[in-house]
């Protein structure tokens, strides 16, 4: 949804295209995007259109490339679009597994932090699906940073529960994904038979993978992006500045809550 609202923007007026003129299409491994797509706060009435047009899982999009008969096997090798918004990170990369975007926020932070460019930047810490709930208090900057990752609506409910319950540690990041092991196995991913799962955890695997790419990449932290650094210096002005706000974050209301077991009767 962010990168819909840059693409509408900033991307629209670096072409001099009519925000009318670009459909957005977002390809995700979330099925809840396609209904986020068309919440209120995804409309932008200064390009008088929405920020993302339409939302196609990656099943979809997978049975899209089958029934158009595509061979990716016999396509030549080709890097991704540099059209002004094409480079991606390391960090980027692992955001698909749970801890992956507390990690790709800590390798940032300390940088900040320590002040230098760190060697070491990989947080053992927040990897892994055994524990539903993971935390972990880490020393940066001379300082102690609390943290905690939740996967699954029922790791999120513990955590909040505990939280609210003030039986938690005061923590500085909180990260919680909807899905067990991360958006790798969201709703929209290619789905596995159960008798095939019976001696693989296809979380454990789907995250190896993207940690494998992570490892792979030359710029492996969020700020050393370059079309990113470009894009805050020409357009969004700092972090955290009032157009970033305006853009990339959303605001949420306060709704009825169903007590327990009301939804059954």
């Amino acid at each position: 949804m962010m990168e819909g609202a840059i693409i509408k923007t900033y991307y629209a007026q670096h072409k001099n295209i009519d925000p009318k003129d670009i459909f957005v299409v977002s390809v995700m491994p979330c099925t809840a995007k396609k209904t986020e797509s068309t919440r209120d706060e995804m409309y932008n009435p200064a390009t008088g259109c929405r920020d993302v047009d339409a939302v196609l899982t990656t099943r979809e999009i997978a049975r899209m490339i089958k029934q158009a008969g595509i061979d990716f096997t016999k396509l030549p090798d080709e890097g991704p679009d540099q059209d002004l918004m094409g480079e991606y990170t390391g960090a980027a990369v692992i955001f698909g597994a749970t801890g992956g975007v507390m990690e790709a926020a800590l390798r940032t932070v300390a940088d900040i932090l320590e002040g230098k460019d760190l060697p070491s930047f990989e947080y053992q810490a927040v990897r892994g699906v055994d524990a539903g709930v993971k935390e972990a208090e880490l020393e940066i900057g001379g300082l102690k940073i609390r943290i905690a990752v939740a996967h699954s609506t029922a790791a999120a409910r513990k955590l909040l529960d505990a939280i609210r319950a003030g039986t938690a540690p005061e923590y500085h990041f909180i990260e919680i994904m909807g899905c067990s092991g991360g958006c790798v196995c969201g709703g929209g991913q290619p789905q596995v038979h159960a008798q095939d799962l019976m001696d693989i955890d296809l979380r454990s695997l789907r995250a190896k993978a993207l940690y494998e790419e992570d490892n792979l990449m030359d710029v492996r932290k969020s700020h050393k992006n370059e079309d990113v650094e470009t894009l805050y210096k020409d357009f969004l002005g700092e972090p955290n500045g009032h157009l970033s706000h305006e853009l990339l974050h959303t605001k949420y209301q306060r709704r009825e809550i169903y007590p327990d077991g009301i939804l059954e009767k």
